[in-house]
């Protein structure tokens, strides 16, 4: 009975393409394939000390001599070498810093480097040297303002309409425009708190941060803090899990939080997954205890190849989503996770699947190997997230993740 049910969810696809014109999804998808890639190399005079980060800044020229500079990203390194942009193709300035506290603010003599130009348009390969020179009291204030599209740990309750179901489909069809209309980002449902562990809930395609709701009123605020990620899930997923990986060291720094509680739906779960794999590659220190995943495609879903296969207008989500794609090969490169995983999938009683993902994909075989449970509960792809079982089920989750972020953070071997 799966297979109709699958047939007529690509149908549905295609006939919401028609419903967007479909130029226009066209249009954003080029965007997203045409937005430059910049690649450089960064060197530190005497080597990279542990315990240091190299973090390097993309920022816009300033409008005016007086203005200061805008950050448009930024990466931390953990080792000299290479690094990457995806940025406007237009002119910009490049510069780093050796952050020898890790806390992602240049401060009075710490070694910097830069601003170097480059133009986005051109061929650019910018190779930056961090040699002696020390920024001082006097030029310690901020130089950069945050420009960037997608926020990092601003201040929204979850209650905010932003984080409701009204721009969810806007954000498959029209990502780059989503963008423009609205602030994506990681954000916190209240100020801060070290003292409390961060559980950061990750919805899925078409998805929103209010669909976690009911999960969120019954934690114990006492304990936990609730963050949320809110993106334009039309972006490619690979796309999605590497900015994840690089919000999350940089929150890291900046908060010095306890060790993140990852709670994902769907989509999610691969998005949760890829920023996992990334960090792992990338940054020694451990963000996250724990990684809870809800009815997620671990071996994608037929209807996203489907739509690659006769849309006119492909959506580029939905090519790391089709069985076998790149994206889904390479999503366990990393074997079994040394993070606890409670992997969760949803069934039909008369369908088999949740009526969205099959139940082969939500177990997929390295899923299972990587897990520390596995249960499952009779809901729809949706409702498993107010289904009260399961809600207690991630709560009891959520505790192990509380205990175990509590005992000083080890690093990655």
């Amino acid at each position: 009975m799966a297979r109709p049910r699958l047939g007529f969810a690509a149908l549905t696809v295609l006939l919401a393409v028609g419903c967007y014109r479909t130029a226009t999804v066209r249009r954003q998808a080029a965007r997203i394939e045409a937005t430059p890639t910049v690649r450089g190399n960064v060197s530190v005079d005497g080597g990279l000390r542990r315990g240091a980060a190299i973090v390097v800044v993309v920022m816009r020229p300033p409008r005016a001599e007086h203005l200061p500079a805008e950050v448009v990203d930024l990466r931390q390194l953990y080792a000299e070498g290479p690094f990457a942009f995806r940025v406007a193709p237009r002119p910009h300035w490049i510069g780093a810093w050796l952050d020898e506290d890790d806390d992602l603010e240049l401060d009075p003599g710490e070694r910097f480097t830069g601003p170097v130009p480059f133009d986005a348009r051109e061929h650019a390969n910018p190779r930056l040297r961090i040699g002696a020179e020390v920024v001082t009291e006097a030029t310690a204030s901020p130089l950069v303002t945050d420009a960037r599209a997608l926020r990092v740990g601003d201040v929204v309750p979850l209650s905010e309409p932003r984080f409701g179901s009204a721009n969810a489909q806007f954000g498959i069809w029209q990502p780059v425009r989503w963008l423009a209309r609205h602030r994506g980002g990681l954000f916190f449902d209240e100020p801060y708190d070290p003292a409390r562990t961060p559980v950061l809930f990750v919805h899925g395609i078409g998805g929103w941060p209010q669909q976690f709701v009911a999960m969120a009123e019954e934690l114990d605020r006492a304990r936990f803090q609730v963050w949320v990620v809110h993106y334009p899930s039309g972006f490619p997923v690979g796309m999605v899990g590497a900015w994840l990986a690089r919000v999350l060291s940089e929150t890291r720094s900046r908060f010095a939080h306890r060790p993140v509680c990852l709670v994902a739906h769907s989509m999610g779960g691969l998005v949760a997954r890829e920023a996992l794999n990334v960090q792992a590659e990338n940054d020694p220190r451990r963000s996250v205890a724990r990684l809870v995943t809800l009815a997620s495609p671990f071996d994608g879903v037929p209807f996203a190849a489907t739509g690659v296969r006769l849309s006119p207008g492909v959506v580029p989500a939905w090519r790391d989503l089709s069985p076998g794609s790149p994206f889904l090969r390479d999503l366990f490169r990393g074997g079994e996770m040394r993070i606890p995983h409670d992997l969760i999938f949803a069934f039909h009683e008369d369908a088999g699947d949740d009526q969205v993902v099959a139940i082969r994909s939500q177990l997929r075989a390295e899923a299972q190997a990587g897990a520390e449970s596995i249960r499952g509960f009779e809901a729809t792809h949706a409702g498993v997230l107010e289904h009260a079982d399961a809600i207690a089920h991630v709560h009891t989750a959520l505790d192990r993740c509380h205990e175990a972020g509590s005992v000083p953070v080890v690093e990655h071997e």
